[in-house]
């Protein structure tokens, strides 16, 4: 059972089925346990009726009354313990937020990310001709992709991956920290992959790019919208990053959080839940962590995406432009 209470939150979909799992059957416990004491206990009375002498009818009713009071209480207070602590533990916090990450695992977390060769499936359709061929940015900025430690880190989803992608047109190797590890381009080093939250920025994001956050780096944390349909994440988010921003800054470097920006087409209803994580991930951060409201300026300049969920380059281009002229 370590393993369940090393997780912080239930954004691991394998972990969230397995709890799911198990609510699901303290559920039917509840419901059926006590009907099937119900009828035993009538089966013992109509056996009583027969058999009135004997002493063990009363021991045996005694015995389905507990296990009926059990079977129906055991699990309203198991529910009830954990929905009290919330997620002051992360036990508590992965029995509490299971059901939603299955619900959003299953609609909302990047579907792109099954094609192991390519995050976005197809690069031509991202492309869609608005790559130059000399790889030049119709934005006005570099594609030159180096192995320099980078003045900006990003470390993201999917997003930040076609990112670096539009940027260095790299669509081969990827950025994903998995299939290759972190990448550099334009000055920024990226660490990211598709699909991912908050544990992968705890167990595999923030690994793999500390090295960097030396002086004067500024560090973009840009995730949130593959789980963003979780219960409590942002303050989940908020309670990891400021009790390790002390520790991020330390050799100088600042922190900064990119605000998840909006969906449309199938994903569009994603985006009431983006409006409340970003708000309340706003209120609950350090001052010490920077705020960049990417939601509020791409709203503001317009967007365009390709498949509800990633946008067009120029979009991608102009969220990337703004964050750096934040940073």
């Amino acid at each position: 059972m370590f393993f369940i209470l090393d997780v912080a939150t239930c954004d691991d979909v394998a972990l969230a089925g397995f709890l799911t799992i198990v609510k699901t059957l303290l559920t039917l416990l509840q419901i059926f346990g006590p009907i099937l004491c119900i009828i035993s206990l009538v089966l013992i009375f109509i056996k009583g009726e027969f058999n009135p002498d004997d002493k063990k009818i009363t021991k045996s009713i005694v015995n389905r009354v507990l296990a009926l009071l059990i079977m129906f209480f055991v699990p309203v207070i198991v529910n009830a313990t954990m929905g009290l602590i919330g997620e002051n533990t992360n036990f508590s916090s992965c029995w509490n937020n299971a059901s939603d990450v299955v619900k959003a695992s299953d609609r909302y977390i990047d579907k792109h990310d099954k094609d192991k060769t390519s995050p976005l499936i197809d690069p031509n359709k991202y492309q869609n001709g608005e790559s130059k061929s000399d790889g030049s940015s119709e934005s006005g900025t570099s594609n030159q992709t180096s192995s320099g430690s980078g003045e900006m880190i990003l470390i993201g989803d999917s997003r930040a991956v076609q990112t670096y992608e539009y940027l260095s047109n790299d669509w081969g190797n990827q950025a994903n920290y998995s299939g290759g590890g972190v990448h550099t381009s334009d000055s920024t080093v990226f660490v990211a992959e598709g699909g991912k939250g908050i544990n992968w920025l705890k167990q595999s994001g923030i690994p793999a790019a500390q090295g960097y956050f030396t002086s004067g780096k500024a560090v973009v944390i840009m995730l949130g919208v593959n789980d963003v349909s979780t219960t409590n994440i942002a303050q989940t988010y908020a309670n990891y990053i400021n009790s390790n921003v002390d520790s991020w800054t330390a050799n100088g470097s600042k922190i900064y959080f990119s605000a998840v920006t909006p969906c449309d087409g199938s994903y569009a209803s994603l985006n009431s839940n983006i409006d409340n994580f970003n708000t309340t991930l706003k209120s609950l951060l350090s001052n010490k962590v920077g705020w960049i409201d990417t939601d509020v300026y791409i709203k503001s300049k317009g967007y365009k995406t390709v498949d509800g969920l990633h946008y067009d380059q120029d979009t991608t281009l102009k969220i990337y432009n703004y964050i750096k002229s934040k940073v």
